[in-house]
């Protein structure tokens, strides 16, 4: 979303509005979203009740954001897209460093611990790649708050909201030690959590998407989301969520100068 909006509504490029960019950012996602959540469905990278929790309420709210998102300016919605993105971005970049810290120092801790185990037992515990216990009722409606929060944002802004839930995921996962989960199946999780209502706020804009410059975004998208998928399955935890922090720093950059650049016309249009 933060390439094919600004690149979409650039005069040089597809010169279209705010709301139809948005629109073919919504379709691409959507099914890019669907080719890499097949992947990590098919690995078992997912918590299957976590995603529904969040997906369920993410629908309903994310149809409201596309009805405001309709009665706006082109403008308006661009300065609350890249207004956003400016405060977002670093806010998700800040929450993976902090995650990263907080892994390193917890790995350490382990190190320790299993060297202890070993010593006195002779035997090596397995690592933990899932939650230890199954999701309580208060979780689980926490998680739905969310859902209705990422969804109805998102689609305002037009984007999948794939950065805010992996934060939220990432926050959640760190304060609850025994719903732990690593980075892969945060991502695969938030991929199936978001999907739902993406494919909502995208066919709720159908109308105002130019069909032919969609088509071609979305084939690419479907390509690059498959083919994305089976590389993050592949890295390491680490390696993937240093991977995200490179990709957040270059468009957060890109967003605070866009955001800027929005605000300045505003105001020399009124």
């Amino acid at each position: 979303a933060q390439i094919i909006i600004p690149g979409m509504t650039h005069p040089y490029a597809g010169n279209l509005s705010q709301l139809s960019a948005s629109g073919i950012s919504l379709v691409s996602l959507s099914t890019s979203m669907l080719s890499s959540g097949y992947q990590f469905v098919k690995e078992e990278s997912v918590c299957v009740t976590t995603a529904a929790a969040i997906a369920l309420p993410s629908m309903i709210s994310a149809r409201i954001g596309t009805k405001l998102a309709a009665k706006l300016s082109s403008d308006a919605l661009s300065l609350v897209f890249h207004s956003l993105s400016a405060i977002l971005i670093p806010t998700h970049c800040a929450v993976q460093h902090y995650a990263s810290t907080k892994h390193s120092t917890t790995t350490n801790e382990d190190n320790i611990n299993i060297d202890s185990t070993i010593t006195n037992n002779d035997t090596k515990p397995q690592p933990k790649n899932a939650p230890t216990a199954s999701p309580t009722i208060p979780i689980l409606l926490q998680h739905g708050t969310f859902g209705l929060f990422s969804g109805a944002l998102s689609a305002l802004m037009g984007v999948g909201g794939l950065p805010l839930t992996i934060s939220y995921l990432t926050l959640f996962s760190i304060s609850s030690p025994q719903q732990h989960l690593p980075h892969h199946i945060i991502q695969g999780t938030t991929i199936c959590a978001v999907a739902p209502g993406t494919i909502t706020s995208a066919l709720s804009r159908l109308n105002a998407i130019p069909m032919q410059s969609a088509a071609i975004v979305t084939l690419s998208a479907m390509v690059g989301g498959s083919g994305g998928a089976k590389l993050a399955l592949w890295l390491d935890d680490e390696a993937l969520r240093y991977l995200y922090m490179c990709s957040l720093v270059v468009l957060g950059g890109q967003s605070v100068v866009r955001s800027v650049g929005v605000m300045r016309r505003l105001w020399r249009k009124h």
